[in-house]
């Protein structure tokens, strides 16, 4: 599958929850079957839901604020911030046990899908 389909919000979205939600649960196994399904669908749901909308906005925003290392920068730091901070709070709020061990897999892999996306961008506008 060509790397620029992956990239896709809605596909990347698919699985982001296949993913996440898997290692969430098994993340948090050693708490019980209802631990684990909770995380499963907080992480899974998350990571469907943020992939989604991030890359759509994350485009957007690119296309809004240009292809500057300045820009790009900017639009990677919102980012950023909301793959942090949103996940953070609900996992809070849900009581997961191994809030860190469950989100770090998303916070990396999510990193790298923004830089694609924004380096996609940045090709996109420069060969048109």
């Amino acid at each position: 599958m060509p790397l620029n389909i992956l990239l896709k919000p809605h596909v990347s979205a698919l699985f982001a929850f296949i993913g996440y939600g898997s290692w969430a649960a098994l993340s948090n196994s050693s708490f019980g079957w209802s631990t684990s399904m909770v995380a499963l669908m907080i992480q899974g749901s998350f990571a469907f839901t943020s992939t989604l909308l991030l890359g759509r906005f994350t485009l957007q925003l690119s296309h809004r604020l240009g292809t500057s290392r300045r820009a790009q920068t900017t639009v990677w730091l919102i980012s950023l911030t909301l793959l942090v901070s949103i996940p953070l709070s609900l996992h809070l709020l849900a009581g997961t046990p191994n809030t860190l061990r469950t989100m770090l897999p998303g916070l990396l892999i999510g990193n790298l899908y923004v830089f694609g996306l924004l380096r996609t961008a940045s090709i996109s506008v420069t060969t048109q």
